[in-house]
């Protein structure tokens, strides 16, 4: 297909006429929406709950539009894959979309942590991500990267630091995506607690009782 072309030049070329194709079948709006999934890893599936926000807060559409418009993009295979509650993007389409967007790659990210402020109370002017909810499974795993898009250093240190957000990660992603979390700053604190969560990682795991774990780190 024109997916497996080798040579790199002519495969970027056939890709974005392919993917022209099927959003020459889109409406201006829903075109612009589709820019933004840049802001979304490639393969990471995106719950439509995330996705709802994010286009509400950019353009006012609602859940049930949210819904419609998923279904429109896969009927037109623009994304790898679509169930009732998430969806994913294909690799090479998101590369497609990164290069269409990277002059507003912070904008887009700041966007998308903004539409989540509200999911959690703000405590002397920081907003408090590390009293996410448990269901955000999403924002547990990929906030901090999409802070760090945002070239929100000090917030996003703010949250790293913080000894519930420390815990939860734990709790959500083990060891390994804590130390995923803390490798995107690069201050004193941040690279101490890597190398104490890296040399630590088999003590780390889930504990039993409650406050175990956190007891423990």
């Amino acid at each position: 297909s024109v997916l497996d072309i080798a040579d790199a030049a002519e495969r970027h070329t056939a890709v974005a006429r392919t993917i022209g194709l099927s959003l020459a079948r889109l409406t201006d709006q829903q075109h612009d929406r589709y820019l933004e999934l840049a802001v979304f890893g490639d393969d990471v599936p995106i719950p439509v709950t995330v996705l709802a926000r994010y286009f509400q807060a950019i353009a006012g559409w609602s859940l049930f539009q949210t819904r419609r418009y998923c279904q429109r993009l896969a009927e037109l295979s623009l994304v790898s894959d679509y169930q009732h509650d998430h969806i994913r993007l294909h690799d090479v389409i998101r590369a497609y979309l990164l290069e269409q967007t990277r002059h507003r790659q912070g904008q887009l990210h700041r966007a998308l942590v903004d539409a989540h402020r509200n999911l959690v109370p703000n405590i002397d002017g920081i907003t408090a991500w590390w009293q996410l909810p448990p269901t955000e499974t999403y924002l547990w795993a990929w906030l901090p990267a999409h802070l760090h898009g945002a070239e929100l250093n000090d917030e996003l240190r703010a949250c790293l630091h913080h000894p519930e957000w420390l815990i939860g990660k734990l709790h959500h992603l083990g060891p390994p995506g804590l130390e995923a979390d803390l490798a995107l700053c690069d201050d004193p604190l941040s690279r101490a607690l890597s190398t104490a969560v890296r040399q630590n990682a088999h003590v780390l795991a889930p504990l039993q009782p409650a406050g175990s774990l956190a007891a423990t780190l």
